[in-house]
């Protein structure tokens, strides 16, 4: 009996350990929830790409994601190979992959202000292309400006539960 209540004492001061360290890191735990998701939130994606680059006073021309292309009012489908089954699969450790390409025209300071956005975002984004142009008129006001033209990979934790992605078309 005393080496069963040795055991017990043994396990209780390790559960008390482990509660301990997770709520030290609690707030640690937090920022990675919210940086990886547990779920792709494919609308979460192209809402928050609309308001940093309508914060950086820029005009979003396309939204591109697997299978899907928003431009302007129109959603169209991708191009032959684009489905959500054949790129959207997550990795054997449930890591999800999501590369979201997008074209953006304004001024050069906000242009590189909304890159620099996308970059420090809460969500985990890297920007994996970059093309930019200079373009002749930005608008009424503006002699010139820049055409940008990028991919970013945004990631998700999919757990068994969410496994299973959804776009509704």
């Amino acid at each position: 009996q005393e080496v069963v209540m040795k055991k017990a004492d043994s396990k209780i001061s390790q559960l008390l350990k482990a509660e301990k360290s997770l709520s030290d890191n609690q707030q640690t735990i937090e920022k990675l929830r919210l940086a990886v998701p547990d779920m792709m939130a494919y609308a979460d994606v192209i809402k928050r790409i609309e308001i940093l680059a309508r914060e950086n006073s820029l005009k979003l021309n396309t939204v591109r994601l697997p299978s899907i292309i928003a431009s302007g009012v129109n959603v169209e489908k991708g191009l032959p190979g684009d489905g959500l089954k054949e790129l959207n699969k997550p990795d054997n450790k449930g890591l999800l992959k999501v590369e979201v390409s997008f074209s953006v025209l304004g001024k050069q300071k906000d242009v590189l202000n909304f890159f620099k956005a996308i970059e420090n975002m809460d969500r985990l984004s890297i920007i994996q292309k970059l093309k930019i142009a200079k373009v002749e008129k930005v608008g009424k006001d503006t002699a010139s400006g820049l055409s940008a033209d990028a991919t970013a990979s945004f990631f998700s934790f999919e757990t068994p539960k969410s496994a299973q992605v959804e776009v509704k078309k």
